[in-house]
């Protein structure tokens, strides 16, 4: 396979990694926005809705954290959002920097080696490689697949975690 062929295969691989880890990412914050309409006792999902993930997540943790004697299901939900605010600073560093190339040149040996990565704009944070992308977009989507399923045993269950509003949606 030729350089070229290589890089546009790599580039590729970069793209359809962003966009599935964005797109799940997206199916979590929409589990929390569905928590938020049906768990708490008062009605604040229309608030709740307009908070950014990070907020949105610390609010449905302290009502989720604060029932009595959790179920499995909703003990889930709590493990799952506390392990998606850790994955968003990832999701975070991915959808606000762009992938760039690391272009090293050795002149004594006319060579060079190129490599992607997405680095933080602002500094401070080790260059993120594909490796870790990888890794990242199949974390997101086992996450998101968790999460729905938590969510719809707690929908389905009389511990009263859950406000009637005729059919729940999923």
């Amino acid at each position: 396979m030729s350089e070229l062929a290589t890089a546009e295969r790599e580039n590729a691989e970069w793209q359809v990694l962003i966009g599935k880890a964005i797109l799940f990412f997206g199916e979590i914050e929409l589990i929390s926005v569905k928590c938020l309409g049906h768990i708490p006792v008062d009605s604040i999902g229309k608030t709740a809705v307009r908070l950014e993930f990070g907020r949105r997540v610390e609010l449905l943790l302290e009502i989720l954290e604060g029932r009595e004697n959790p179920s499995v299901a909703l003990r889930g939900l709590i493990d799952g959002f506390k392990s998606a605010k850790e994955l968003a600073k990832t999701r975070n560093l991915i959808a606000h920097n762009p992938v760039m190339l690391d272009i090293y040149v050795n002149e004594t040996m006319d060579d060079h080696y190129v490599e992607r990565s997405i680095r933080s704009a602002r500094g401070g944070a080790e260059p993120f490689r594909l490796e870790a992308l990888r890794e990242f977009a199949s974390d997101v989507e086992n996450l998101a697949s968790a999460l729905w399923g938590h969510y719809m045993n707690v929908a389905q269950t009389s511990e009263g975690a859950f406000r009637l509003h005729g059919k729940l949606d999923a």
